[in-house]
């Protein structure tokens, strides 16, 4: 007991808080010949351990967490959010760097940063925000957020794709899971679109911009097949069949037939064309921000192929997690294989001890807002561990409701209060995540 004791003690102390010996020493009793050892005053220095707990899944099973405890203490931080006790080269815009092998953002005074963010955050009650937001750990207002919001890292989102499909009339092909962009008027409209971009250019809490949210980049329940939905556009004079269908006869002539590895490199392609288009128009009108993707959804999480061609033009991918329990290590490596790392930028379970409809949303379903709290720390801390990750936003920062109907996807209620154990769970977590992700990474060594 007393070997992870000292082993946390030291882990705590290196980088992230004072840890000078006071007149008042921490006794701990030793181990085997009854002496009594000697430890540095821990005060104001995070403790990490963790146990071990189960949390049931209504409708599904129960699925194992590691949870955090010990003695957390609420960081100092810049005016970003960032760490304070690490800096590199200041550049007045949020980056991407790597730094000992493990991926990190760096904030524009140069500190280290992880975003941890909260979508859909909108003004109400006695909230203050950003403040309370920054008490908490959270420095970052993701998708769906009011942006008005002073002083916090935000991250708009500007509906590429989506929005050509609209204006340019292309809802057909669109409903069919095929997206328009071989058209030769996508990439004029990509950089008109894009313009509107440069009035922010200079605006440091800017982390970064999404072009999309969910598109069909990937084969699906819903429409089948990827490579089938181009080949079978009916007008065969349509750029988008001419595109796919020149593709085909270059890799097997003419009289080709598709396979697997055709399905799988088609991912590729059309990722390729779509990031490529994008990227460029992004970083015409705005060279000094991120560019985050394009929030990739369902089986594209699956699809190493769509990261390969994502990572030569993003800055970090952003990826919608549902479904599942927890992120696996080998998808997460999967998703920073193209080189570019990623953030989670939905995840969530509901409870069930709200009263609320809880219909809607991909989220499961687990018993109380302690359940959920436990659901986000063990999920969290497997992001923070994993090099190839910069951060996480939580959907929702407050219950959704649609129809009449509500959901309990938020920290907080419509009424603006508080889910507190899910907060206070939430807080472990993000009051001191520089330290925690070095206790993290120490602990898989």
């Amino acid at each position: 007991m007393l070997k992870k004791t000292l082993k946390l003690l030291l882990l705590g102390c290196i980088g992230f808080a004072s840890c000078e010996k006071t007149e008042n020493d921490v006794i701990f009793p030793g181990e085997g010949d009854g002496d009594n050892e000697t430890e540095v005053d821990t005060s104001g220095v995070s403790i990490f351990n963790f146990h071990y707990d189960e949390v049931s899944v209504l409708g599904k099973e129960v699925y194992p967490v590691r949870l955090l405890e010990g003695e957390i203490v609420e960081m100092s931080h810049s005016q970003y959010g960032g760490n304070l006790k690490k800096q590199y080269d200041k550049t007045g815009f949020f980056y991407t760097k790597q730094i000992n092998g493990y991926w990190y953002l760096v904030d524009p005074d140069g500190y280290e940063f992880i975003t941890a963010g909260l979508n859909s955050v909108e003004k109400g009650g006695d909230i203050d925000l950003p403040g309370d937001l920054y008490d908490m750990g959270v420095n970052t207002i993701g998708c769906w957020s009011d942006e008005t919001i002073p002083n916090i890292a935000y991250t708009p989102r500007w509906n590429f794709a989506q929005t050509y499909k609209n204006e340019y009339d292309r809802g057909a092909l669109w409903n069919v899971g095929v997206l328009p962009i071989f058209d030769p008027e996508y990439e004029i409209f990509c950089d008109q679109h894009a313009k509107q971009l440069a009035a922010r250019k200079n605006d440091p809490f800017l982390l970064g911009h999404f072009s999309d949210n969910e598109i069909a980049l990937f084969a699906n329940n819903s429409y089948g097949a990827l490579l089938p939905r181009y080949l079978n556009i009916s007008d065969k004079t349509d750029p988008n069949f001419v595109a796919v269908n020149q593709w085909m006869i270059e890799r097997k002539g003419p009289g080709y037939t598709t396979d697997e590895q055709d399905e799988y490199d088609f991912h590729g392609f059309l990722a390729d064309r779509y990031y490529k288009v994008t990227s460029e128009a992004i970083k015409r009108y705005d060279p000094n921000h991120l560019y985050l993707g394009s929030r990739l959804h369902g089986n594209a999480k699956f699809v190493p192929s769509i990261y390969q061609a994502a990572g030569k033009y993003v800055d970090m991918i952003s990826i919608n997690f549902y479904n599942r329990w927890e992120p696996e290590s080998q998808d997460m490596y999967d998703w920073a294989a193209g080189g570019a790392p990623f953030f989670i930028t939905e995840y969530y379970v509901k409870g069930d001890d709200t009263g609320l409809n809880n219909v809607q949303g991909e989220g499961w379903t687990v018993p109380t807002q302690e359940d959920r709290g436990k659901f986000f720390q063990n999920f969290t801390m497997k992001l923070l561990e994993h090099p190839g990750c910069v951060g996480f936003h939580w959907f929702r920062y407050i219950d959704n409701e649609s129809n009449g109907l509500r959901t309990n996807q938020g920290i907080v209620s419509k009424e603006f209060e508080w889910y507190m154990p899910l907060k206070e769970k939430f807080e472990d977590v993000t009051k001191d995540i520089y330290a925690l992700r070095e206790f993290l990474i120490n602990e898989n060594q």
